[in-house]
């Protein structure tokens, strides 16, 4: 790790990223709590995230687009800016309304999904520039640690906030942690590894998402395996929609119970950073794929039977280690064998169909829970994981196409 932080850039790049991590976490606890504690809560969370799904899946494409144009780092200091003025107005103008009606809860969770959408393709496409190759297992290591660290944080933060003093709080602290996150990235020093010629005429951004459609297509294992690897980010989606409803329906708990499930399942995410690495020297980054996503269904399974407070708070370990371990070893594998002036438009390509996946996921939540119980949408995720480690089994031999397209093969240092 030494030769990782003697890198300039090191300390300004994760502590921004550790700060926008706390940002949106606060809010992402704190809107979906105050919506299913409304009559018919549970209906309104679900098409609100069924809309700014559906959004997302529209907006991922153009999102890896412009993060392979324009200048990345200005890129997402954009969106930090956005986030500090929106989130910060909200905040601000909670203290002159009687409550939040339902259209300003929808905007508010919009503002921070779409950043959410925005923030981890481009914070993933600076790492792959500013870090050396060696480094990218450390890399995504250290930034799963930080990241789950800022979500722990904002679990401690949003317990006391939300019950203490509402949401209006905690919009306005989310503004000033984006604040924050703008002045730091203004820190690094970051030079585009490849310039668009501005004299030559530069294609459509239809043109440029097919580019990276045309990538995957020729390495069709490559897509089969990224996408099965997928699997549990969108799983996690779906628990953020069923979770709320499972702790005040299932589980007849409070609030404090679902800000715990969020930092004990950080928790689990921060050890993955410490063990996975481990895991991959002893087995394979495939092998150990499959030991997070058994691991993160098998938690689920057993949550969507048991319907105990104790036995949910101990899954959440298991659920963030897995989901974490799966991401970790995921990244690590795009950073080394997809070319960093495509890694925009080909993350934009597999967000675009996970986004897909979860809007049919949402959308039958949505329609069928009250029906089903969250216990039920439990068990599908559960189902849908284990589904997804046939597709990794499938595909384990992901550097077959890009063999044969001339490309070195990588080797993972970890």
């Amino acid at each position: 790790m030494g030769r990782l932080r003697d890198n300039p850039n090191f300390k300004w790049f994760f502590t921004a990223n550790l700060v926008s991590h706390i940002g949106t976490g606060l809010t992402m606890i704190g809107v979906p709590w105050f919506l299913v504690n409304q009559d018919g809560g549970e209906q309104l969370l679900g098409v609100i995230t069924l809309i700014t799904t559906i959004l997302g899946f529209f907006i991922s494409p153009y999102a890896g687009v412009l993060i392979d144009r324009f200048h990345r780092v200005s890129l997402h200091r954009g969106y930090d800016l956005a986030g500090f003025f929106l989130l910060t107005g909200l905040g601000i103008a909670g203290w002159y309304i009687e409550e939040y009606s339902s259209l300003l809860l929808m905007v508010i969770f919009l503002v921070s999904i779409l950043y959410n959408m925005f923030h981890y393709p481009t914070i993933f496409a600076i790492s792959q520039e500013i870090f050396s190759k060696k480094n990218f297992g450390k890399i995504n290591s250290v930034m799963e640690v930080q990241g789950q660290a800022g979500t722990m944080l904002a679990g401690a933060v949003g317990t006391i906030l939300i019950t203490a003093f509402g949401l209006k709080t905690i919009l306005i602290l989310d503004g000033i942690t984006f604040l924050i996150a703008f002045i730091l990235f203004g820190f690094i020093n970051y030079q585009p590894t490849v310039k668009r010629d501005k004299n030559v005429e530069q294609p459509t951004m239809v043109a440029d998402f097919i580019e990276g459609w045309q990538f995957l297509k020729e390495k069709p294992k490559m897509l089969v395996f990224f996408l099965s690897a997928s699997m549990p980010f969108i799983a996690v989606m779906g628990l953020n929609y069923v979770l709320p409803i499972y702790i005040a329906n299932s589980l007849k708990a409070e609030a404090s119970v679902y800000a715990s499930f969020e930092m004990v399942f950080a928790g689990g995410a921060v050890l993955a950073g410490f063990t996975v690495n481990m895991l991959v020297k002893k087995l394979t980054p495939v092998l150990s794929i499959y030991m997070t996503i058994t691991l993160f269904a098998l938690a689920v399974l057993s949550v969507s039977q048991i319907p105990s407070v104790g036995l949910f708070l101990f899954m959440a370990v298991l659920m963030g280690w897995g989901n974490a371990g799966t991401r970790i070893n995921m990244k690590t594998l795009q950073m080394n064998l997809i070319p960093t002036t495509l890694m925009g438009r080909v993350q934009s390509f597999i967000r675009a169909t996970g986004v897909g996946i979860r809007v049919l996921l949402i959308a039958g939540f949505t329609l069928f829970i009250p029906t089903i119980g969250a216990s039920m949408a439990l068990l599908i995720l559960s189902g849908i994981l284990i589904f997804a480690l046939l597709g990794v089994y499938m595909s384990k031999d992901i550097y077959e196409s890009t063999e044969e397209s001339h490309v070195k093969k990588a080797e993972l240092h970890v």
